[in-house]
């Protein structure tokens, strides 16, 4: 497993220089820096000794621009983030573990090795949960002073000046207490505050930065925001301060911040609308139609006329935007791929359903876990640029793996609202693209996009959905060789091609019409195959209608559980190519048919259904490394019926003789000529104490040949390699975590594990990348991990290797020494390349960007071996 990329932004961690030319970014397991002017990254810190997930507040250090000091839950970092050092960790403290460290509040004065920390804790007696303001040296390791505690807290905030904590009233639900406490000297004024709506509750809130007359702004869930003034003569006087009513949201506000000079106020919630208001005048602005639900505003101390935002796009996903208070144009936007599982049912988001997987499974004390909710995304690799596409909502989204940067977006479908709803509108359903495809034609020299939408009319069910069948032309003109930003055009649009909906899309073989052609099936079990015209317009070839379709008395439970939002997770129709391109097999409902491929219909004499098979050897997906080989003399018996079982997947072995198909249970393995199946594994243990469960399976056909031109060798000693992935909960961690296998099949039917590997997460999608041979995973957390193929050879050398890095993780550096060095620290640019790019990286606009920026005190030598590296 190498390191992790992408990953969901944090927003609120961001940092931005002192000369607003970079961007310090956190994301889901490691920290980027990005240039503003181009708006790429150009370095990725290697931060081994920092658990990332953990951090919670980034400041810069008050002596050095290049250094900043990073807070977790229980330590404190130093880290050169400018500079392009070997180690950028400069010094690391483990802080006092009495507490649970939340944000930097300030440094002392003139010195950088004492700060105001907010940390909380827990009073085991009374179980209460309190905030402490701490005042830390770091030199020392020790709390000078706890400045102040507060209980019952549900909201707080800080600006340069000063902090407020909002307390729910105990037995008051009409009442809240307001604390502020003056940053200068630690003054505490407390004042109570009287809800306009007692249902309503307290979402957020923002204190000013002035110190003389600071400005206190509450959020209502109702929408309403309430300005407060006077704070110091109403605390003086226990008197409830003046008020101004704030009326625009009809959604809960999720974001407040006050400008540089408190003359106005930002707020932000589900509308997707940043709105300004004015304080002296009561006067309103408004930037409208973002991509996301405004999460986190706050404005840049060291640049006052820069917004940073936090938007939360699809599945919850995060997006990061600079803008300029002046004109409100974006400087610079940060996002990570966002991956849409389709399993947003009742608008319930994918980490929300994982969290109810969690807890069933920890409530069980039988030991066998069932999980409701599936987890698969689909993504794939541009054959021709290489880039890696992936659908979010009505988005197909280009992300560069190599760069880690997020390249583009096509937007395959219109909106059919305007972004931002509020009231009833939220029951309106926005178009998906749920499902897409490459062809590559060697008989044009023409490449296809072939994509898949739905727009949703009214109530979410089959008969309000519309379809569309989209062929979208890659342009030409463009270099294939060197392109970064892929460029497609729409040639043609279908409108419900199929009788039902669609749950299969499979571009053809290059062994068919030099693979431009395209089969689609609904899940009816109805298959048309499609092939572009002389004018290059796809049209309708050849059709297959079912006769199942007009049984009214089977009940077909593929339909009734037919996954609108994503045709990666619907069960029901499957189909494959044949290598050979003779045979299309269409798997339905347990049974599997062969359509000839000239006249598609049924072939006779073979027997359209699998009804059963009693035996067949098989293994199991255990941590079991006697197991990895299934021989003749370690046979295992288990019944199988298709009938009576899901197919997930079906396809053809690289010699065309063997079918794999993949069903809820099992991975079986059928031979197409004798009919009969031969041998299999099968997801869950007798016991099932590891609850293996919703696994999903990826092949790479003809593996050990895929780098052989010898057109002499023969198919039938060709080996194909098997992914299985598998999630089950782990006790240990009292998580969802995941299984990763892979298995050698040979076209004698034997069966081989060659790895065997635990993941701390949950696995939604894998993709074999060709460029670097090796597997490419993404987790819920819109992490990327890779597996290379190096790793296959052997299991304790990937064992060896995770466990130095969860070793690694936890460590911590205590050498408080280092901080002399910290002050004074002035690194010289070491001449190693700012991106490293392997032989097949190309290049994109802007990647002289960072050289550029920083000529400064570069020999010629220097600059001359950073072009080099980066060529």
């Amino acid at each position: 497993m190498s390191s992790l990329t992408a990953g969901t932004v944090r927003p609120h961690l961001s940092l931005v220089s002192e000369d607003a030319s970079h961007v310090l970014a956190v994301q889901g397991h490691h920290i980027a820096v990005f240039s503003v002017i181009s708006g790429r990254p150009i370095r990725h810190l290697s931060l081994d000794a920092i658990n990332i997930p953990s951090i919670v507040d980034i400041i810069a250090s008050p002596a050095v621009t290049s250094l900043a000091y990073i807070l977790t839950i229980d330590s404190l970092h130093i880290v050169n983030w400018l500079e392009n050092v070997s180690n950028p960790i400069i010094a690391s403290f483990k802080l006092n573990d009495s507490y649970t460290y939340k944000r930097f509040i300030k440094f002392h004065s003139n010195s950088s090795t004492k700060v105001y920390l907010l940390a909380s804790s827990i009073n085991n007696e009374q179980q209460k949960f309190t905030f402490n303001i701490l005042s830390y040296d770091l030199e020392s390791n020790t709390i000078l002073e706890t400045i102040s505690s507060f209980t019952n807290i549900s909201s707080f905030s800080i600006s340069t000046n000063g902090i407020i904590f909002v307390s729910k009233r105990p037995n008051s639900s009409s009442l809240i207490t307001i604390n502020y406490i003056s940053l200068d000297f630690f003054e505490s004024y407390t004042f109570t505050h009287s809800l306009l709506h007692s249902k309503a509750n307290i979402t957020t809130c923002a204190v000013s930065n002035n110190s003389d007359d600071p400005i206190i702004a509450v959020a209502y869930s109702t929408g309403l925001i309430v300005t407060l003034f006077d704070i110091f003569s109403s605390s003086i006087h226990s008197i409830q301060p003046p008020t101004k009513s704030l009326k625009w949201h009809m959604d809960p506000v999720t974001a407040l911040s006050f400008n540089h000079d408190s003359t106005y106020l930002f707020s932000g919630g589900s509308e997707k609308v940043l709105v300004l208001w004015n304080i002296i005048n009561d006067k309103q602005s408004y930037l409208p139609r973002l991509n996301g639900t405004i999460q986190h505003i706050s404005i840049n101390s060291n640049n006052v006329n820069l917004i940073n935002l936090g938007l939360s796009v699809i599945d919850n996903d995060m997006e990061y935007l600079l803008l300029n208070s002046v004109d409100l144009l974006s400087k610079l936007q940060i996002t990570s791929p966002h991956f849409l599982s389709g399993l947003n049912d009742n608008n319930n988001l994918i980490k929300k359903s994982f969290q109810k997987d969690i807890n069933s499974c920890i409530k069980n004390l039988k030991g066998k876990y069932k999980y409701k909710f599936n987890f698969k995304s689909d993504y794939k690799f541009n054959p021709i640029s290489k880039n890696l596409y992936l659908s979010a909502g009505r988005f197909l989204q280009i992300y560069d793996p190599i760069h880690d940067l997020q390249l583009s977006n096509i937007a395959v479908i219109p909106p059919s609202q305007q972004y931002g709803k509020v009231g009833n509108e939220h029951n309106l359903s926005d178009p998906l693209l749920v499902g897409f495809d490459f062809i590559s034609s060697s008989k044009s020299d023409i490449n296809w996009l072939v994509t898949c939408d739905v727009q949703i009319n009214g109530e979410k069910n089959l008969s309000s959905v519309v379809q569309s069948l989209k062929f979208w032309k890659f342009n030409s003109s463009t270099n294939k060789s060197t392109s970064s930003i892929d460029n497609y055009t729409l040639n043609y649009h279908i409108v419900d091609p199929m009788i039902s909906k669609i749950s299969c899309i499979l571009p053809a073989p290059e062994s068919y019409f030099k693979g431009e052609a395209l089969i689609t099936a609904d899940i009816l079990g109805n298959v048309k195959l499609w092939r572009p015209n002389n004018s290059g317009v796809w049209t309708l070839r050849k059709y297959y209608k079912s006769g199942i379709e007009n049984d009214g008395k089977k009940i077909d439970d593929n339909v009734n559980n037919y996954n609108i939002e994503n045709l990666n997770n619907n069960n029901s129709t499957k189909c494959a190519w044949s290598p050979d391109n003779s045979i299309i097999a269409v798997a339905r409902n347990g049974k599997i048919i062969f359509l000839d491929i000239n006249t598609f219909t049924p072939i006779e004499f073979v027997k359209p259904a699998i009804s059963s098979s009693k035996f067949h050897k098989h293994a199991k997906i255990i941590n079991d490394d006697n197991n990895d080989l299934i021989s003749e003399n370690s046979i295992r018996y288990l019944d199988i019926n298709l009938q009576n079982n899901q197919i997930i997947s079906i396809d053809f072995s690289s010699n065309g003789k063997l079918l794999y198909i993949q069903t809820r249970t099992n991975f079986i393995i059928f031979h197409i000529l004798k009919n009969k199946i031969l041998l299999g594994l099968t997801f869950n243990n007798s016991s099932l104490t590891l609850g293996f469960s919703h696994a999903f399976t990826k092949l790479i056909k003809n593996s050990n040949n895929n780098n052989n031109n010898n057109n002499n060798t023969n198919i039938d000693d060709n080996t194909d390699t098997l992914l299985i992935v598998c999630k089950y909960f782990n006790k240990e961690t009292s998580n969802i975590s995941s299984k990763i296998t892979t298995w050698d099949i040979t076209s004698q039917s034997s069966i081989k594990r060659t790895t065997n590997i635990t993941y701390d997460g949950l696995i939604i999608g894998a993709e074999w990348d060709s460029t670097s041979k090796g597997w490419l995973f993404a987790d819920i957390e819109s992490n990327f991990v890779h597996l290379d193929k190096l790793s296959f050879s052997t299991k304790s050398t990937l064992d060896e290797k995770l466990e130095l890095q969860q070793t690694t993780n936890t460590s911590i550096s205590t050498n408080a020494g280092l901080l002399a060095n910290a002050r004074l620290h002035k690194s010289k640019p070491k001449p190693t390349p700012i991106l490293i790019d392997d032989e097949k990286s190309t290049l994109y606009n802007g990647i002289f960007d960072t050289l550029i920026d920083r000529l400064d005190g570069v020999s010629m030598e220097t600059l001359f071996d950073n072009v080099l590296h980066l060529v």
